[in-house]
């Protein structure tokens, strides 16, 4: 072989290398990029499934529900099953799965779509797996649209909870059977407060947001009021007298007064030890007080509350002045007030404790004291209508 023959073979041997490390390098990127995705659609996947199981929670739950918007507690222990007691703010590894009051078990995550860490959730404290008992409306585990979370992700206050994809075990962090959150998270997210980060260590963070579930949670509870209001005047003949916005009890009833014709739902709420309540305390157009059959709603509606987050408006009895929607004449118009607002569209700052219509409605047009309502863009209402006596 001559010596320019050598060069030219050499040459080609060269690029030849420099074409397979090339490839290799591609193919290195293809299969980290085919990873990220797997992570990513695991992620999403873990995050869809937990917030199906809040907005379906009465349906696996009824016997003992503690209402919609609820959340299972993390993995304590490894052994796949939702912890039964979580903290305020509780970190543990994503359950595999959970059991139904009736036996059925439900997987969160398909077993073809784990990767090879699992997944971290955390759930904050009111939206955990827990119900609210009898007492105040401020009590922790009460869960309404007023409900505040103290969990917070780079500053943001709107969370619920967050899953997260701990990324493969830095030097120090050893993972067992037992869960310790430093063996999984860094910085931030290890430190064991409320505040957590998208930038600490090799974890990647997905948030379950505020506007995620409790949207879904409020179209239940306004199905709910309808259909108690529904059966309520098909048994009776009649829409029940409800209370003033404001009149909440200490023990946490609304009184009825058969002449207001819109404010909140009449409850007498149910009390450990006590029959459920069949009545409520009402005054009549005489100013005498009577009892009136009590609505028949869901026990997880009125322990959360949630009767003073929701503004009803009815006809007076025998009075044909219908309420309007979308200037549309009804029968009853309901609607989910949302979260407290700063500074509502109407101009109002809302408080939690509502007073009046102004804390619980955005816009100056529902909040003028008559029976005409519409739908707006810029607030956070929801709203349903009972149109007719059909049961």
């Amino acid at each position: 072989m001559t010596e320019r023959g050598g060069v030219v073979l050499l040459m080609l041997l060269v690029m030849l290398m420099a074409s397979s490390l090339s490839t290799m390098k591609w193919s290195d990127r293809d299969a980290e990029a085919a990873d990220a995705q797997r992570l990513s659609d695991q992620l999403m996947q873990a995050r869809r499934s937990l917030i199906e199981y809040a907005v379906t929670y009465p349906q696996n739950y009824a016997l003992n529900s503690s209402g919609p918007g609820r959340f299972p507690c993390p993995d304590s222990n490894g052994n796949g099953d939702p912890g039964p007691l979580c903290p305020r703010v509780s970190v543990g590894l994503l359950p595999r799965g959970f059991a139904t009051s009736s036996g059925i078990e439900q997987r969160l995550l398909p077993g073809d779509s784990i990767v090879s860490e699992p997944l971290v959730w955390v759930v904050a404290g009111p939206f955990r797996n827990r119900p609210a008992p009898s007492g105040s409306p401020t009590h922790a585990m009460v869960l309404n649209s007023s409900t505040l979370s103290a969990l917070r992700l780079d500053g943001r206050d709107d969370i619920i909870g967050l899953v997260i994809a701990p990324g493969p075990p830095l030097a120090g962090q050893i993972r067992g059977e037992a869960f310790d959150v430093v063996d999984y998270l860094e910085g931030e997210n290890a430190d064991g407060d409320s505040d957590f980060s998208r930038s600490a260590g090799n974890d990647q963070v997905l948030p379950i947001l505020w506007k995620d579930v409790l949207p879904l949670v409020e179209r239940q509870v306004l199905a709910a009021a309808r259909s108690a209001m529904r059966n309520y005047a098909f048994d009776h003949g009649q829409f029940p007298g409800i209370g003033p916005v404001g009149s909440l009890t200490p023990a946490g009833d609304v009184p009825c007064d058969q002449e207001t014709v819109s404010g909140w739902l009449a409850v007498e709420r149910y009390r450990a030890g006590l029959a459920v309540p069949t009545s409520v305390a009402c005054i009549d157009a005489q100013g005498v007080g009577v009892d009136q059959p009590a609505l028949d709603l869901p026990g997880w509606l009125v322990r959360n509350f949630w009767h003073t987050r929701l503004w009803v408006h009815k006809p007076s009895n025998g009075d044909s002045n219908m309420p309007s929607l979308d200037g549309r004449n009804v029968s009853v118009v309901l609607a989910s007030a949302g979260p407290v607002l700063l500074q509502a569209p109407s101009g109002a700052v809302q408080a939690t404790d509502a007073q009046s219509v102004a804390d619980l409605l955005d816009h100056e047009v529902n909040t003028n004291g008559d029976a005409h309502y519409r739908r707006l863009p810029g607030g956070n209402d929801q709203w349903l209508v009972l149109d007719g006596l059909e049961p």
